[in-house]
């Protein structure tokens, strides 16, 4: 006597595109994570004008014969 056929199951899904979306969620949890500690972007430009503001501050990019 036969067995009754055994349900189709579907095939796995091969791991390689699971591996690299849980990678990727990792990378954009981390990417989150960063930026919601690195300081507002504000504060950048006003360090940049305090030095731009110096005059006493040596450029360096005189022509020179050499």
């Amino acid at each position: 006597m036969l067995s009754p056929p055994s349900p189709i199951l579907a095939p796995a899904p091969p791991p390689s595109p699971i591996r690299s979306l849980g990678y990727r969620a990792a990378m954009i949890r981390l990417r989150d994570e960063a930026a919601s500690t690195s300081p507002p972007p504000s504060q950048l430009p006003s360090a940049n004008r305090e030095i731009m503001r110096d005059p006493k501050r040596e450029v360096g990019y005189g022509i020179t014969d050499s």
